[in-house]
């Protein structure tokens, strides 16, 4: 299915019904030049490269994805992508609470990316991720980490728009680099998870939450909801500001905790500027077994 505005007119691919794709590059695409990009999925899409696919060229419009709760998107490498080249914002709505969808992908399970000052707002359902697939060839390990270039829900907003991440459902990483990752080149990033995020199969993500901003005033967040469990095979959360603004982890307050079980380091909070670093943990679990452990004798 797929709906193509050449100029500046919006275009909207719609699947009222289950979408099969035996060999093919997407299941649901739009893309608009300078319009806006809106794709929905009330079905199930299995299982191109790209399930669902919105892209914006440029102008101010918004490049969006809506999924159904209930409905299943495979892929055999990216679940849903929102791409936005102009000043526009990118939403993917696949879930909220209980009401959720389901991806699973080879090597990305949802994917948002604003090229300009746009926001990148992201409500994801259930993800799982193989890691065992990287765009028709073979997955591409990182050197000293060991895992392939894969992970489960990635925002990025690449000028001085903001990102906010909600995991509500599930994340499973058998073996990549994220279980979900916020990055604001000069805004704001807020990740909050809502579930677990889990090792899988494999060895898992080598980051459960992370959350990273590289310059301006902005915060870098994560949040962690009581009774969920993050499994990481290096860094359990991990808040990173590059800019002025504060690194801040909230993972347990009082009898309220959360569970971070890593292989290096549980909870990492750093500003590098002149912002505050803060770390709330609740239990802790870190083996010493991952890759950027090194012994000491």
């Amino acid at each position: 299915v797929l709906a193509v505005a050449a100029g500046a007119g919006d275009a909207t691919s719609t699947s009222w019904g289950d979408v099969s794709v035996d060999t093919g590059i997407y299941g649901v695409a739009a893309y608009s030049n300078t319009g806006a990009a809106t794709v929905n999925i009330f079905g199930d899409v299995d299982p191109p490269v790209f399930g669902g696919v919105a892209i914006v060229g440029g102008g101010s419009s918004d490049a969006t994805i809506n999924v159904a709760p209930g409905s299943t998107v495979e892929a055999t490498d990216v679940g849903l992508f929102a791409l936005n080249l102009g000043s526009g914002n990118v939403d993917i709505n696949a879930g909220f609470g209980p009401f959720q969808s389901t991806v699973d992908a080879g090597a990305f399970g949802v994917v948002g990316v604003a090229a300009g000052n746009g926001n990148v707002n992201i409500d994801s359902g259930t993800v799982h991720v193989a890691g065992d697939s990287f765009f028709g060839l073979p997955p591409i390990n990182i050197p000293v980490l060991g895992v392939p270039t894969a992970g489960g829900v990635l925002g990025v907003a690449a000028g001085t728009g903001d990102v906010a991440i909600n995991s509500w459902g599930q994340v499973t990483v058998d073996q990549g680099l994220y279980g979900v990752l916020g990055y604001s080149n000069g805004g704001t990033s807020t990740v909050n998870i809502f579930d677990d995020v889990l090792q899988g199969t494999g060895v898992g993500a080598v980051a459960g939450g992370v959350s990273i901003v590289g310059s301006g005033s902005g915060n870098a967040t994560v949040n962690v909801a009581p009774n969920q469990t993050i499994e990481a095979s290096e860094v359990g959360l991990f808040a990173l500001n590059l800019g002025s603004g504060d690194a801040t982890i909230n993972a347990g307050l009082g009898p309220f905790q959360s569970t971070v079980d890593a292989g290096t380091f549980g909870l990492v909070s750093i500003a590098t500027g002149d912002g505050n670093a803060t770390a709330h943990a609740g239990d802790v679990h870190v083996s010493g077994a991952g890759n950027l452990s090194l012994p000491i004798t």
